[in-house]
C-alpha cells in the first residue's frame, strides 16, 4: 500500500533530507504529488480497490466513471 510505503520510507530517509538541507515542506510536496498521481491512475489506489470490491475489471470501472 502507498500509505505504508510513505510511513516506512519518509521517517527512515528524514535524516538524509535534513543533511542535504532540504525543507520538510518540499518533502511533503513531493510525497503529496506522488500520492495524488497514484490516486488518479486507473490502476492505482481507490480505483483498483473499487474494481476489486465490485469484482469487475478496472477498465470497465474507469470507462463507467468517464461518462
Amino acid at each position: 500500500s502507498g500509505a505504508v510505503t510513505f510511513l516506512v520510507t519518509v521517517p527512515a530517509m528524514l535524516p538524509l533530507y535534513e543533511a542535504l538541507g532540504m525543507r520538510k515542506t518540499t518533502l511533503a510536496t513531493i510525497v503529496a504529488l506522488g500520492a495524488g498521481v497514484m490516486n488518479i491512475l486507473p490502476w492505482g489506489g481507490p480505483t483498483i480497490r473499487a474494481a476489486t470490491s465490485l469484482k469487475i475489471p478496472v477498465n470497465i470501472l474507469h470507462h463507467i466513471h468517464t461518462f
